[in-house]
């Protein structure tokens, strides 16, 4: 559908969030798209990235090539995410320039700068940089055709912001939701032994929340320890030392807690173990821009607590209030975020009460993946993503699915492409008419020779000298007038085809499998539709008289599953095909 190029620093979630965000988004948009990456950091992509993008149908680029890339490629879409790859903004517009309005800026924002540098213990003139850098995420975003924020409460912190430098971009910014994936669940029994697990770089105690989760330690230790529960309380994303942090939340909590503190880590098998063996996964963050650590817990159906703070706790508030998920659910996952003992203690008592309920725990989280998936996994955030690059470039157009339909009203690009990819993946039957199909053949001429190797290749077009001689008028010639095109232009595409038809007949051939093989006749009928059939997939562009061409003709996909609107449409047209087929001549015999 669409041409997307995303600019990221590595492909591999060596830093974090932001980068998992950009590969899980890229994976799921390359199913329906065509996706490219810019990979900004010195040395990368490295060939492990490089495999793991080509299994997925992706392409990656080092930075130095990126004049090449916007020469070579045609794109929509340039994606950006926050100050780490928002830059290339501006320097992506003074390479294509003057052409820039043909390609739109998508920018993600994924923190606010306002919540964090104040609270980082390790950072001078906190107050001072938190401004600054606030300053600079607007400043960047509003050079975007387009902003997303990853969750609804972030766009909520930066609207006015963005609004007050330029108004238009009111109705330009959205938010998406993701995270979400459905594994096959580990197996898990309730255990006397459990594991309350934090997750996340560590580099600042106070905003993932270390000091809430070293008091709360402590309070859940005291309270088990005479049912004789011996709990093991793990942190993973130390950056540092191990022993240090081990030492100060041992000072926090001022106990003995039993504290399990690990690398940061990207290897996804030691987090999905981290999780795996869980009982709770808890984000008790005094900021958090979204939570995505908690989305992966989910994933994996292991029980969340996580801070009111959170992104992710306003969607699930959210998903309550529209009775999508019960008050219970919703009330077992979200504790209210506070420092005094009355917010400890309230914390404590959710984890308590998942350790006691530990299988069950696990079951209630499961259907609550199950609820989420349809409106926070990766797949429903790449589906928002269309939708708004859809509403960028005007194109109206109705969906759907269940029924096999779908229609759009505005030609342009990359709806074009559709039929491409189309073509290109056909397997075992490729049927096209219409009244002459001059793009079709400067295209995809060679492609479609290739392909009448392995796949039954038929084209029917209008013949230019129906329903009368060519020295009188015909109805070709009165379309031509319909359509403002220059007099035997049919004529002439036609002869065009039949040179193709001619290389075909020479050059191809003889390699053709039984079954396959290119034939192309002219039909004698009044031309009522285009269409192109690839497999179970149809084409179907009616022929109108508008102003402009490409404004307001209506094309529907129908696909030929069972049982739905779309396989009566698809039938009907291939009856139509066929009847065009009977009443038509091979294209030898034209002169």
């Amino acid at each position: 559908m669409f041409n997307y190029l995303f600019i990221t620093t590595k492909w591999f979630s060596d830093d974090g969030g932001i980068q998992t965000v950009n590969r899980k988004l890229c994976m799921a948009l390359a199913k329906r798209n065509k996706v490219s990456v810019l990979v900004t950091d010195e040395g990368r992509p490295n060939s492990d990235e490089e495999k793991n993008a080509d299994e997925l149908g992706i392409k990656l680029y080092k930075r130095d090539k990126l004049s090449d890339i916007l020469k070579e490629n045609t794109f929509d879409f340039v994606c950006t995410h926050s100050t780490f790859t928002g830059g290339y903004i501006a320097t992506i517009k003074d390479i294509v320039f003057p052409n820039k309005d043909q390609l739109k800026f998508i920018h993600f924002l994924h923190h606010d700068p306002e919540d964090i540098e104040h609270l980082k213990e390790y950072v001078e003139k906190g107050q001072d940089l938190r401004n600054q850098k606030k300053d600079v995420e607007v400043d960047i975003a509003v050079q975007a055709d387009y902003i997303i924020t990853m969750g609804e409460s972030l766009k909520d912190k930066y609207i006015n912001r963005i609004i007050t430098r330029n108004a238009i971009l009111e109705n330009c910014m959205d938010y998406i939701d993701g995270g979400i994936e459905v594994f096959q669940d580990t197996p898990y029994k309730s255990t006397k032994s459990p594991e309350v697990l934090i997750a996340g770089r560590t580099s600042s105690l106070v905003i993932k929340g270390l000091d809430i989760y070293a008091k709360v330690a402590k309070n859940v230790h005291n309270k088990l320890k005479l049912e004789r529960y011996q709990v093991t309380f793990v942190v993973r994303g130390e950056d540092g030392n191990l022993d240090s942090l081990y030492k100060k939340l041992q000072e926090i909590s001022k106990s003995e807690i039993n504290f399990n503190i690990k690398e940061f880590t990207t290897d996804q098998k030691k987090l999905s173990d981290d999780l795996a063996n869980a009982a709770v996964c808890i984000i008790p963050s005094h900021v958090e821009g979204y939570g995505l650590v908690a989305m992966e817990a989910i994933s994996k159906s292991v029980p969340i607590i996580i801070s009111s703070n959170a992104g992710v706790a306003n969607l699930i508030i959210s998903l309550k209030n529209k009775q999508v998920i019960s008050d219970g659910v919703a009330d077992e996952c979200i504790w209210q975020f506070g420092t005094n003992d009355e917010d400890i203690e309230n914390l404590a008592t959710k984890i308590i009460h998942i350790l006691k309920e530990q299988e069950d725990a696990r079951t209630r989280t499961t259907s609550l993946r199950t609820k989420m998936n349809t409106i926070a996994s990766w797949e429903s955030g790449a589906k928002k993503i269309e939708e708004i690059c859809e509403k960028i470039l005007g194109i109206e157009l109705m969906k759907n699915d269940e029924q096999g339909i779908q229609l759009f009203m505005k030609r342009v690009d990359p709806y074009l492409r559709l039929y491409d990819h189309a073509l290109e993946s056909a397997k075992e039957k490729i049927q096209i008419t219409s009244i002459k199909l001059k793009k079709l053949r400067t295209k995809q001429k060679e492609m479609l020779l290739e392909k009448s190797k392995t796949v039954k290749v038929e084209i029917l077009l209008l013949d230019p000298s129906f329903p009368i001689p060519t020295e009188s008028y015909s109805i070709a010639q009165i379309r031509e007038a319909e359509e403002k095109l220059e007099a035997g232009e049919i004529r002439t595409e036609v002869v065009e085809w039949k040179k193709v038809f001619e290389e075909y007949q020479s050059n191809i051939k003889s390699q053709v499998k039984e079954g396959a093989g290119l034939e192309i006749k002219l039909f004698q009928s009044l031309p009522t539709v285009n269409m192109i059939r690839t497999d179970s997939k149809m084409f179907v562009g009616t022929f109108l008289l508008t102003k402009e061409k490409n404004e307001h003709h209506p094309t529907f996909i129908v696909e030929n599953k069972e049982n739905t609107m779309g396989e009566k449409l698809f039938q009907s047209y291939l009856e139509h095909f066929e009847n065009l087929k009977k009443n038509s001549t091979s294209i030898n015999d034209f002169n």
